[in-house]
């Protein structure tokens, strides 16, 4: 909250707001995104967005304001789902962002996501077995379901990138532009 603070974000009403951007809480991803433009790499303009680890909304907005014409949100966790649905209503995007509930793995078709929290690091990673069990697919097979048609791929899915490179390869090789964190330290990969 505070780095938001120094960056000039403000609390009004019952959300946080810079610039006409608004979101519900305050989350130091917010400032990641908007501040320090961690994907300002990715040419997102007149095309479309998978965002996989969509979280709260942050970087779907950011894409949208960024001038992509559609982005695809895909996130697990359902309270970080709920308050992404509440931020692209804050922000009057509902027609551009299409938020979709779900979790990426090829192993099975769920996984587990912590009861508790929302914002830590390696959330999916350390929950393995205990929590909310959400539905889950391989990309590919979300890609066919929700009728995906985006050329720019984001993400960062505390871990599943090493599943969606190594597994479906042949899925993300079709995407123009591709931009992920990955989680070395956690994964040993």
């Amino acid at each position: 909250m505070v780095i938001l603070l120094k960056l000039g974000w403000q609390y009004k009403d019952d959300h946080w707001e810079k610039n006409r951007i608004k979101f519900r809480y305050a989350y130091g991803s917010i400032s990641n995104v908007f501040d320090f433009e961690e994907y300002k790499f990715l040419n997102v303009q007149n095309k479309s967005v998978l965002d996989v680890g969509a979280f709260v909304g942050d970087s779907s907005i950011y894409f949208i304001l960024k001038g992509a014409k559609k982005v695809y949100a895909i996130e697990p966790h359902p309270d970080a789902y709920k308050e992404m649905i509440e931020n692209i209503k804050l922000n009057n995007m509902e027609d551009k962002i299409i938020p979709i509930n779900i979790g990426i793995s090829y192993e099975r078709d769920y996984i587990y996501v912590p009861t508790t929290v929302i914002n830590t690091q390696s959330i999916l990673l350390k929950s393995k077995g205990n929590g909310i069990k959400v539905p889950a697919g391989k990309l590919s097979d979300i890609i066919d379901k929700y009728n995906i048609d985006a050329q720019v791929l984001k993400m960062d899915c505390e871990g599943c990138e090493y599943d969606i490179i190594l597994k479906d390869y042949d899925t993300i090789k079709e995407f123009e532009e591709i931009g992920f964190e990955y989680h070395a330290k956690n994964t040993k990969i």
